[in-house]
């Protein structure tokens, strides 16, 4: 059934997207009919059997993912706190899984995206950190932005610099310097990370070698705001590799979080787990 799903021609998966995309009424009039909250749980749980990366849709059949109707009402009601759906438990627990499976820049940014508008306070954080480690297609290097924005605003940001340092060496470029326009810098992606990283660690960018166009602090997150300055003894490009190298060493000398076990602690007695009662 998947294998038939993954190609378009399995009879629940073309019956849904031709009522989505081709129904045609008895004037020849398009008419497109959304599914239903059923039917999207169908489809999420499908596509989430695998990573959409691996989603092998090469036929001709106009394929709309599941993301397109997550804005059901079915699925809004089930998704946002204190809110009640039919569906709402199963529903939750289907459209998790398949915000879970998303691993290329467009899916995890998508399953950030739904995170923040659903409250997910704690698949949010996790899921801009996947968006930082996402191949993400060229000229597109806003979803990592977007990914360290939010991060950076994120109570739980620091036990996620270990990813962030992974984007230190992104020479995507965000803001090109100008001729003639002192104030006007090149930045780059891995610059405006390393940035970021200093500041969620409570530490001072100027330490590292990094100046900010703004120092005030509701300027910290902003992508425009951090570069490394050329001069006469010291270029801006071995500012960078010094600067990265140091703030690197730093996380790496941070102590482990490690999982708390669910131990009595020591004044407390252990508890007795109850016997199963054998009937005689």
């Amino acid at each position: 059934l998947l294998d038939r799903f993954l190609r378009g021609n399995h009879p629940l998966f073309q019956g849904i997207q031709n009522r989505a995309n081709f129904r045609q009424n008895n004037g020849g009039g398009s008419v497109n009919v959304a599914p239903t909250g059923p039917e999207i749980a169908v489809l999420a749980f499908l596509e989430s059997m695998y990573p959409d990366r691996e989603m092998t849709l090469t036929n001709n059949w106009n394929y709309t993912s599941v993301a397109n109707y997550l804005y059901h009402a079915d699925v809004q009601a089930a998704m946002i706190p204190n809110r009640t759906s039919k569906y709402g438990v199963v529903l939750k627990k289907i459209i998790t899984r398949w915000l879970d499976s998303r691993e290329t820049g467009v899916g995890t940014q998508q399953a950030m995206q739904f995170a923040e508008q659903w409250q997910m306070t704690s698949e949010i954080p996790r899921y801009a950190a996947k968006v930082l480690a996402a191949d993400t297609p060229s000229g597109q290097g806003y979803m990592k932005t977007n990914a360290l924005m939010t991060l950076g605003q994120n109570k739980d940001a620091k036990k996620y610099l270990p990813q962030i340092g992974k984007v230190f060496e992104d020479t995507t470029l965000l803001q090109q310097g100008q001729p003639g326009q002192p104030g006007v810098h090149n930045i780059f992606l891995g610059d405006f990370a390393l940035g970021v990283a200093i500041k969620i660690a409570g530490q001072t960018p100027k330490d590292y070698g990094l100046e900010m166009v703004n120092t005030q602090d509701y300027a910290k997150f902003q992508q425009n705001n951090y570069y490394f300055k050329d001069e006469k003894d010291n270029k801006a490009e071995d500012k960078r590799k010094a600067g990265i190298k140091k703030f690197k060493e730093w996380i790496a000398k941070q102590p482990k979080e490690e999982s708390k076990k669910d131990e009595p602690k020591k004044d407390e007695p252990k508890k007795d787990i109850p016997q199963p009662v054998i009937k005689r």
